[in-house]
């Protein structure tokens, strides 16, 4: 059966109806409810997981003008999806926007645009003629020629001027806000100092911390209230007795990166190891690039340094040990994958291998292989279609890898070469992409299997709040407003207003291989 049986002779509709169909093919029923579990949620009309099944995919569709989910149209004939979130949203879209000009004009003017037309081409060299004395008069040469002449610059933004007055606005609003005395102000890294009222010191103060505290009307002054946090120091500390448990290190190194503090550092791997608090390394504190800048610097004086979210080691510190573990060559066994057998692995046993051995845990997968020795799973690899969310057009023959991991604490010489081997054989696929996280990856294992890196993503970010951090598609705006929430105001307004800060990875590199 394929998805034509649905468009062809199904007038009624009757078809698509869920009792007719799971009593007269149940086999193939049954496939499609399975297959849509996890990728939508259980209110979904039967269409549309039908839809899903038969089109592959892992989820539903992003707005294709913003990172909103699309809902389904019901109308298969209408493309199953809806390709805009809202009628805002559509007629916003610059793409949609330009081909309705386009039409409007090829009606009336018989061009794609009115400027095109030889009777405004005319008019327009007739006016400039009775204006300037020359058809050719260029108005855009002569704006920055004035802005130049008044401001030193012929983009106003990059101006002098612009910067001072820039500055002096965000000054007179600081000074509006506390009585603390204003000492200085960094317009680049937006930090601010000023002279405590209670304490009479000099403290630096981060420009989203500073209007988090004034609208919380708590004490600004980082010195008075101190950015310290007993939970989290205890929990850094316990990953330091850990990773020293394992191999000699140094706390609190400031030499290598040029002052700046590598928590953990294993001198004699070249490893630093980070340990991010949700709050402190928010970014009420610091910078969206600040963790993907520092492993950078650290790359560049030959350190790899990976970073550990406070709740991966609370509630995933097995897999974080793990991946410590294996970044120091200490595995507690080794398997050789030319002893191993290849079997498809099934839903039920990919969700639990993956929950308790991957640190992004499942995804769901068309494709999903194990490494099998005498019965015991000891590795997984998962394939699925090119997903549209990441912004992929579906294509035949290409296919994302969307996961990879050995069974905690176990290394399988060989084990991701034979089952990509095996995938490549079984599907002879066109391309296949890949991600890998910065935070704790660099992307070797792609290089082994033959893939060549593609691009880099930048940081993305979670919301946090009481320790545990979120995945930010919870909280969309569309989500947000459905629940009350002011449309007015945008989803960062709105969760940081309900006491969420976000928190910013260091972002992924995208892996590419080609069939040859």
């Amino acid at each position: 059966m394929d998805f034509s049986f649905f468009i062809t002779d199904n007038k009624s509709g009757y078809k698509t109806k869920e009792t007719w169909f799971s009593k007269n093919h149940p086999k193939e029923y049954s496939e499609i409810i399975k297959y849509s579990e996890g990728k939508l949620p259980q209110d979904s009309t039967f269409k549309e997981k039908i839809w899903v099944y038969f089109h592959k995919l892992e989820s539903r569709p992003k707005c294709c003008g913003c990172d909103n989910l699309v809902k389904f149209s019901n109308r298969f004939d209408k493309g199953g999806y809806l390709d805009f979130c809202s009628l805002d949203c559509a007629n916003n879209n610059q793409e949609i926007l330009s081909k309705r000009i386009k039409e409007s004009n090829q009606k009336k003017w018989g061009v794609d645009y009115y400027s095109q037309h030889k009777d405004f081409i005319s008019k327009q060299k007739k006016t400039k003629k009775e204006r300037y004395g020359d058809e050719n008069f260029n108005n855009v040469k002569k704006m920055k020629t004035t802005k130049e002449l008044l401001y030193g610059n012929s983009n106003y933004n990059n101006s002098d001027k612009n910067k001072i007055s820039r500055r002096e606005t965000f000054i007179n609003n600081v000074k509006e806000k506390t009585s603390d005395k204003f000492i200085s102000y960094n317009l680049e890294d937006e930090n601010i100092i000023l002279e405590c009222s209670i304490c009479g010191k000099n403290y630096e103060i981060y420009n989203n911390l500073f209007n988090y505290r004034t609208k919380q009307k708590s004490v600004l002054c980082t010195k008075c209230n101190s950015t310290d946090d007993k939970q989290t120091s205890g929990l850094e500390k316990s990953l330091s007795l850990f990773v020293s448990s394992l191999e000699e290190i140094e706390t609190k190194n400031r030499t290598i990166l040029n002052g700046k503090e590598i928590d953990i550092l294993v001198p004699k791997q070249r490893l630093g190891i980070e340990f991010n608090g949700l709050h402190w390394h928010s970014d009420l504190y610091l910078d969206k690039n600040y963790h993907l800048n520092k492993t950078i610097l650290a790359s560049s004086k030959g350190y790899e340094l990976i970073h550990v979210f406070e709740d991966e080691w609370l509630q995933k510190s097995d897999i974080v040990k793990s991946i410590i573990k294996n970044k120091l060559g200490i595995v507690d066994k080794t398997f050789y994958a030319r002893k191993c057998i290849i079997k498809e692995v099934s839903l039920e046993e990919e969700k639990k291998f993956l929950n308790e051995n991957h640190i992004q845990g499942f995804v769901g997968s068309n494709t999903v292989y194990g490494l099998y020795f005498e019965n015991e799973l000891l590795s997984i690899m998962s394939f699925g279609g090119l997903r549209k969310s990441l912004g992929y057009t579906s294509e035949e023959g290409s296919y994302e890898m969307l996961r990879f991991c050995n069974k905690l604490n176990t290394k399988v010489v060989g084990g991701a070469s034979k089952l990509f081997k095996y995938f490549v054989k079984s599907h002879k696929p066109k391309k296949v992409i890949s991600y890998s996280d910065k935070r704790y990856f660099n992307g070797e294992l792609y290089k082994s299997l033959g893939f060549i890196m593609g691009g880099e993503t930048k940081p993305n970010y979670y919301y946090t709040m009481n320790h545990t951090k979120y995945n930010r598609y919870k909280f969309r705006k569309d989500v947000l407003v459905k629940n009350g929430f002011d449309p007015n105001k945008t989803e960062k307004e709105i969760m940081f207003e309900r006491g969420y800060n976000r928190i910013w990875d260091c972002g992924n590199i995208r892996w590419e291989y080609s069939l040859q």
